[in-house]
């Protein structure tokens, strides 16, 4: 309990900071088809990623048969940030990294669950105002924990709580049908 007592005290700083992130990756693009934030496997670092069409064409092309996974997964994704830009993540971030390295290893994967749930609590609060759907029309808008085993239901519930029905549809069909 008192881990969510934290992270519901950072939510606001998490919500403001998801916007001037995704924005500064994607200023100046009209051909954003996805956005996402990621995060390692320990949820120490938090950054923003995004597709552009022609790239998403381009996998789909060369890989029919992964082109609906590829759509949603940032790993596969031609918009990041370079490897030493700074975060706009940075000092929440530090904050988060800070209460990792004080949780006991019997304890990590209920940490490690809850962090991940603090990001897309974050997400889906801006997509229930409008936010993904007014910046990004159209966009699939999706959070990625890398380096993970993450329960295919996780990412459903995820994408689901991020998207309308009919453009997760087809994603999540493939999920319960291939799973990653």
């Amino acid at each position: 309990m008192e881990w969510l007592k934290v992270f519901e005290s950072w939510l606001p700083e998490l919500q403001e900071r998801i916007p001037p992130a995704l924005e500064a990756l994607t200023r100046g693009r009209d051909d954003v088809v996805a956005v996402a934030l990621f995060t390692d496997s320990d949820g120490r670092t938090l950054q923003p990623a995004a597709l552009s069409r022609a790239h998403r064409d381009e996998l789909a092309h060369d890989y029919p048969e992964y082109a609906e996974a590829y759509a949603w997964d940032p790993d596969e994704w031609d918009i990041l940030p370079g490897p030493h830009e700074p975060s706009l993540f940075d000092p929440l971030m530090a904050k988060i990294r800070t209460l990792a390295d004080e949780v006991d290893e019997d304890a990590w994967l209920g940490y490690t669950v809850l962090v991940f749930n603090f990001f897309v609590e974050g997400m889906k609060n801006l997509a229930r105002e409008g936010y993904f759907e007014s910046t990004y029309p159209g966009a699939n808008v999706a959070f990625w924990a890398t380096d993970t085993d993450e329960p295919v239901e996780n990412l459903i519930e995820w994408v689901e709580l991020l998207n309308p029905p009919e453009r997760s549809a087809a994603y999540v069909t493939y999920l319960r049908e291939h799973g990653l």
